[in-house]
């Protein structure tokens, strides 16, 4: 009888073991959340629907729904607590998609973890809209300018901008809005970002929630001499600080609303003027003329000129001669150039940006001074390269 006893015990044990072992590491982890409503006033109504975005190393496994209460408050539980596992809690409010700051992530141990999702109601003003940094470089390039904008734009009300009827297309609201210079030439990285509103005029069509955002891009410029032009720089928002980089090539530059700044050296001899305004209002539009500098305009400069234009004339027909693969040998090369001066020009953005922060005292001198050297000493090492 025991052992019948005895076998019964096992047959059970055998049976119910995966299950007893199922029960033990089922998901057992709580997610406590709340939806805050940043705008002064506003709160969040009962009901409103938010999303647990589930990933497992890195991929999207699944999704799961459930209602805030009267306070915005929500949960969801039996969450797995596993290695491997991060959550992102999201929420679509008033037609704005919205993420909570940080991943949601359970450590060794830990059972409940919180989040917090921060929403704002929106608005079509743009009153609090200004740009705080806005930089153009400008670089000479076998008869064109390659120029790069950088903007730094503020939204500094309690508020997310979703731009206006009158400016937006039929497809995509129009929520930070630009132009570029006639005869501008973009690469399809630039189209894919932004949206045409036509009259070479772009806008950046993702809602902008209080807080910064940056947009960089860049562009060229054909010209018949590079070295004297006439470029717009239209302004659609007040702008705090404007800064101005060309290259200086033997050029003078000049812009109404703007004066001279000490020029940027990048330490391998290459230099570039500067010119800064402050305090710029939207709807202006400023002119940066480039001209060849007086003093480098003589008789003697331009048959040097002559000659070097034989000279170069006599380069290109004996490239053309040494085929395709000398050819491809050459794109390649230019490829390369490309990168380096997009990165040249990306620390020129960012020295610019310590000059900035230097002058408002957003950062200590020795903080300054040495970070500035190290991107100069970027720029010098990226000039060797290329020798």
């Amino acid at each position: 009888m025991k052992q019948i006893i005895g076998n019964l015990l096992i047959v059970l044990f055998v049976f119910l073991a995966p299950q007893i072992a199922t029960a033990q590491e089922s998901p057992g982890g709580v997610i406590n959340g709340e939806v805050v409503n940043g705008t002064e006033g506003r709160g969040i109504e009962a009901g409103k629907q938010v999303s647990m975005l589930i990933y497992q190393d890195g991929d999207l496994v699944e999704t799961k729904t459930t209602e805030t209460d009267n306070e915005g408050k929500f949960q969801f539980a039996a969450v797995s607590t596993k290695p491997g596992y991060e959550y992102m809690m999201h929420i679509n409010y008033a037609g704005v998609n919205y993420y909570a700051g940080e991943w949601t992530v359970f450590g060794d141990g830990e059972t409940i973890e919180s989040a917090v999702v921060n929403v704002c109601e929106p608005t079509t003003s743009d009153e609090f809209i200004k740009i705080t940094h806005a930089h153009r470089i400008i670089v000479f390039e076998e008869g064109r300018l390659d120029i790069s904008d950088s903007f730094s734009f503020s939204n500094y009300g309690d508020r997310t901008y979703i731009g206006n009827e009158d400016q937006s297309t039929q497809d995509n609201n129009a929520i930070l809005i630009f132009s570029l210079p006639d005869q501008a030439e973009a690469g399809m990285e630039f189209f894919e970002n932004y949206i045409s509103l036509g009259n070479n005029t772009f806008a950046d069509p993702l809602p902008f929630p209080p807080g910064d955002r940056q947009l960089d891009y860049s562009y060229k410029m054909p010209a018949p001499d590079p070295r004297d032009c006439t470029i717009p720089f239209h302004i659609h928002y007040p702008i705090d600080t404007l800064r101005v980089m060309v290259q200086s090539n033997d050029v003078e530059v000049t812009s109404s609303r703007m004066t001279a700044a000490a020029p940027v050296d990048t330490q391998s001899g290459e230099q570039y003027i500067q010119l800064i305004s402050e305090n710029l209002s939207g709807g202006e539009t400023l002119h940066i003329t480039i001209s060849p500098s007086e003093a480098k305009i003589n008789w003697a400069s331009l048959s040097l000129w002559m000659i070097a234009g034989l000279f170069v004339v006599a380069i290109v027909v004996f490239l053309l001669k040494l085929g395709k693969k000398r050819s491809l040998v050459r794109t390649t090369s230019q490829h390369n150039h490309a990168e380096v001066q997009a990165h040249e020009q990306q620390l020129l953005r960012d020295i610019a940006q310590l000059d900035d922060e230097f002058e408002q005292g957003a950062i200590d001198e020795d903080l300054y001074q040495q970070a500035r050297a190290e991107k100069k000493a970027q720029l010098l090492e990226l000039k060797r390269h290329q020798q």
